[in-house]
């Protein structure tokens, strides 16, 4: 598979939506959100199309630190940092080798993505008239906007059996 905002939208949707199942303290909020992220992002591929295999949840959850009575730009910076901590060191599986390869022998994630700001614009607008589905696409996008700026290599073996040069790719 691959990514995809409306995912993400419809996860952040299924947390704020449902009255008789909203989080009931800031502890199970954050493990809604850390959840919500990974059934996301357990869609991204590498550049030969395999899928995650170590990531850090607990890591986005625990980066999740909202001061009380903060502003939109500490949510947003929590939450660049949570999606950072989240992809830092992460490996995707080695299932499928590079086209031309022999066999794969790792893909990892080298640089998380980068914070770009969308998501602070998002969270600071909160202008009337906008519904709760408008507002979690514009999160999504935001948030999705960011995850595919993360980048990895892939290490693998070519014919003949020397290792081949690294393949970059973008989470997508």
């Amino acid at each position: 598979m691959a990514l995809s905002a409306s995912k993400l939208k419809n996860e952040i949707l299924a947390i704020i939506n449902d009255p008789l199942n909203f989080p009931a303290s800031e502890n199970e909020a954050k493990q809604r959100l850390a959840d919500a992220y990974d059934n996301y992002a357990q869609d991204a591929v590498d550049g030969s199309g395999d899928g995650p295999l170590s990531v850090n949840k607990s890591g986005f959850q625990s980066a999740l630190n909202f001061p009380v009575g903060g502003s939109a730009a500490a949510a947003a910076t929590a939450f660049e940092t949570a999606v950072v901590t989240y992809w830092t060191g992460a490996t995707f599986n080695i299932t499928t080798p590079p086209i031309g390869s022999l066999s794969k022998v790792s893909s990892t994630i080298i640089t998380p993505p980068i914070p770009n700001g969308l998501i602070g614009v998002v969270f600071a607008d909160i202008s009337a008239g906008v519904t709760a589905d408008e507002k979690a696409q514009q999160v999504a996008d935001a948030i999705h906007t960011m995850t595919i700026t993360g980048a990895g290599i892939i290490n693998h073996i070519i014919p003949g059996g020397f290792p081949g040069p690294p393949i970059p790719y973008t989470i997508s």
